[in-house]
């Protein structure tokens, strides 16, 4: 039975949260201020400062940091009538104000109970990149003035140009300048003396890189046409993601539900559900018109993607300021999980709405059932990831269907492998982030016209071949849509087909072929699929589909030639990066590669690659004082030829004390999805498969016991009198297998390259 009071400990929650308290300010003024936000970043995880929403209706922004009998205020005032972009300056106040707050309360003990830190700022000016300076410390010093009265208990602070020309320096000058004037001024105000400001100093700005303005410079298309983006994104809701779930299961085992064990029983229990998840999300896009479910859907991806990289261009700001860095670090990889999967949910949704939403007719789509969509969207790229993991040994084959109808599984392969796998990546990719901050505060460079100096020819020959036009008139086509939309000032538009290649034409020769190439098309359905494509292609649990918005971003709404087609110059931007890389990388399997060229491309790429790194491993473990050779056959070491080739040592390292190893060296491309882990550490299980073929790590341990078996002829060919042999994988980047050594049944060593000093040292 549910108690009546069952909504008090949400109440309760709501009350501690916003806290609402009516304040008497310095002027006398009562004023209703609440917490500015949970606090999940403050200082001991208590929001302390607290904002007075009903002058900021005004325009007037004020705040105060209240602990205990304290209630230091801050307020944040144009020079003049008037300021631009006033609301960043105050964010940046309130933010410093409960960073150095309990500091000086600590340190000052004289301050008084009340204080009122009046930031009476400039216009925020705007400047192109090319034309700032970056001022000396001394230039940013004389642009802030500040001062103290002790009849208010005010301590004033006045900033100029110069302040905000130094936020392109790419450490934190300018705030911190303004940080340490203020903290002079509240040593004077207290009566106090510090013996070691700097010290001080350090307590209050702890990192160089801590700051909360950013100047970063207009870096691509969606940096140019920002104004035109939404500020804020929908996403999966909690509710919405729960509820989808509720009777899905019971489409693969009859109510009331159940385990199933076993590979076969639960893949073709998986695939059921994913086939009637499909069936029910086509169902349920058959409801909305197209162009309008579109339009929204394209807009919100975009404005999730422009938060998304707003997060990674400044975390290394926001982990300066952490008071815990550790979980300020966890949420901000929550809040890129939360982009991916409104991102990859928005694609699929598109994927399908193009085949499934009527033209003409039906609902237009509020938040709430985007929310719905996403969560159906995602739920099947999960079903389907779930069944090619059982298949592939990752994940255990036991699934319950609880009584609700709730598919359940068994977690421990996405908590001890696919989390830490993309965790790992995340944080490498955060750390480049950091890295690339000082030159996000300039222009970019512009690529050159002509790129045969920097793209081997080959790979031209390949791309043209592969895609239809050369790679430098594909950058022509792409740049002129950049410009087109820059000049609407509009981050993408629905318009004729027609006129689409009309407006190309103008600027490269072959538009047709560049639109064909690009453009995803309306099909009777999201699930029938023509040659040459096959199903695979639009499974959403798959990465790498050629019927996806990631490879064909330009979308023909309807199936007929004149049809509208979405332009969005950042998906298209985005496409070509994927293009470019994967291709490049051959990281595309052979089968869906058209074109005999790229064929050969991909072969050559992948050999050339695995060379270099078995390369670069000789070179390091040189480095170590070890002796190293690379590509090392046992007709050599023997001195005759075998029976059954064991296939070549990858690198072969030996130390003048005897120990000799065999490294098995692969610089795997990058498994992104719980199919794509499961698939490789299916080749690293030590095991042969239904044809008696040995995979990857079987090869690996065959050749290591065949040179235990011959240790002799190791001593002799490399001239040592008595040897120990052991063996390695050795990978370029943290893999799966980096997390997996517990489902490995037999002993290796697990190593990648940055951690062989550690080893071999």
């Amino acid at each position: 039975m549910v108690p009546t009071n069952a909504h008090l400990d949400l109440r309760v929650q709501h009350h501690r949260r916003f806290d609402e308290q009516s304040l008497i300010a310095p002027d006398g003024e009562i004023v209703v201020v609440r917490r500015k936000d949970g606090g999940k970043r403050s200082p001991e995880k208590t929001q302390r400062i607290y904002v007075s929403y009903s002058d900021a209706s005004c325009g007037r922004f004020r705040a105060v940091w209240k602990f205990r009998s304290r209630n230091w205020w801050v307020e944040t005032i144009p020079r003049g009538d008037r300021a631009s972009r006033l609301y960043p300056i105050f964010e940046m106040q309130m933010v410093w104000m409960e960073q150095i707050a309990p500091i000086l309360d600590e340190v000052l003990k004289g301050l008084p109970d009340t204080i009122t830190w009046r930031l009476i700022t400039s216009d925020w000016p705007q400047m192109r990149s090319e034309d700032i300076r970056a001022p000396s410390i001394d230039e940013i010093n004389a642009a802030i003035v500040t001062s103290h009265d002790p009849e208010t208990n005010t301590v004033t602070s006045e900033i100029g140009p110069a302040f905000f020309e130094g936020l392109s320096v790419p450490y934190n000058a300018s705030e911190a300048a303004l940080v340490h004037a203020v903290a002079l001024e509240a040593v004077r105000l207290s009566g106090a003396t510090i013996a070691d400001m700097p010290c001080l100093m350090l307590r209050l700005v702890p990192s160089p890189q801590a700051r909360q303005l950013h100047a970063f410079a207009p870096q691509d298309f969606r940096d140019q046409v920002r104004d035109s983006i939404e500020q804020s994104a929908t996403h999966v809701t909690a509710f919405d993601d729960a509820a989808i779930r509720l009777g899905l299961g019971w489409y693969g085992v009859p109510r009331p539900g159940g385990t199933l064990r076993g590979k076969d029983e639960c893949t073709q229990a998986l695939n059921a559900i994913t086939v009637a998840a499909e069936e029910q999300f086509c169902k349920d896009l058959s409801i909305y018109e197209r162009h309008a479910l579109i339009d929204r859907v394209v807009s919100n991806r975009e404005a999730s993607i422009f938060d998304k990289r707003r997060w990674e261009r400044t975390s290394a700001a926001i982990m300066g300021l952490a008071s815990d860095p550790e979980e300020t670090r966890n949420e901000i990889f929550e809040r890129l999980m939360k982009a991916n999967g409104t991102d990859l949910a928005s694609r699929i949704i598109l994927e399908a709405a193009i085949c499934e939403c009527p033209v003409g007719v039906g609902y237009e789509l509020a938040d709430i059932d985007l929310s719905r969509l996403m969560a159906q969207a995602m739920m099947i790229h999960h079903l389907g990831g779930y069944s090619d993991a059982i298949h592939y040994e990752g994940m255990k084959p036991e699934i319950r269907i609880s009584p609700a109808g709730e598919v359940q599984i068994d977690t421990s392969f996405f908590e001890g492998i696919v989390e830490p796998v993309g965790r790992s990546f995340a944080t490498l990719q955060l750390e480049k982030h950091g890295k690339d901050y000082k030159g996000l505060l300039r222009d970019p460079e512009l690529s050159p016209a002509d790129v045969s100096d920097l793209v081997e020819a080959a790979f031209l020959v390949a791309w043209e071949a592969e895609i239809g036009l050369p790679f430098v008139e594909f950058r022509v086509g792409l740049e002129a849509l950049e410009n087109r939309l820059y000049e609407k000032g509009a981050v993408y538009e629905i318009v004729s087909r027609n006129d689409i290649i009309e407006y190309l034409s103008q600027h490269m020769e072959r538009a047709e072929a560049f639109v064909s190439a690009i453009e995803l098309i309306s099909r009777p359905s999201w699930k029938s699929v023509a040659p040459p494509f096959n199903d695979q292609d639009r499974q959403p649990w798959r990465f790498r589909r050629r019927l996806s918005v990631a490879r064909r971003p330009m979308l023909r709404i309807e199936e007929a030639l004149n049809a509208s087609v979405v332009v969005a110059p950042g998906m298209i931007r985005d496409a070509f990066s994927i293009m470019l890389h994967n291709y490049y990388q051959g990281q595309f399997d052979l089968s869906i590669l058209s074109s005999k060229e790229m064929r050969r491309w991909r072969e050559h790429i992948v050999a050339k690659e695995a060379t270099e790194f078995e390369e670069r491993v000789v070179v390091r473990l040189q480095e170590l004082g070890w002796n190293a050779r690379r590509g090392v056959k046992f007709s050599q070491v023997f001195g005759k030829g075998l029976s059954e080739d064991p296939g070549d040592i990858d690198v072969l390292a030996w130390h003048p004390d005897g120990r000799v190893m065999l490294l098995e060296c692969k610089d795997l491309q990058f498994a992104k999805t719980p199919s794509e882990i499961a698939k490789q550490l299916s080749k690293f299980r030590g095991k042969t498969d239904e044809k008696g073929r040995p995979d990857l790590l079987a090869k690996h341990l065959k050749r290591v016991m065949l040179a235990n078996e011959n240790k002799a002829a190791f001593s002799a060919h490399l001239k040592l009198n008595k040897v120990v042999v052991d063996g390695a994988l050795v990978f370029a980047n943290t893999v799966p297998m980096s997390f997996a050594a517990d489902r490995i049944g037999h002993a290796v060593t697990l190593l990648t390259y940055d951690r062989l000093a550690h080893f071999f040292a």
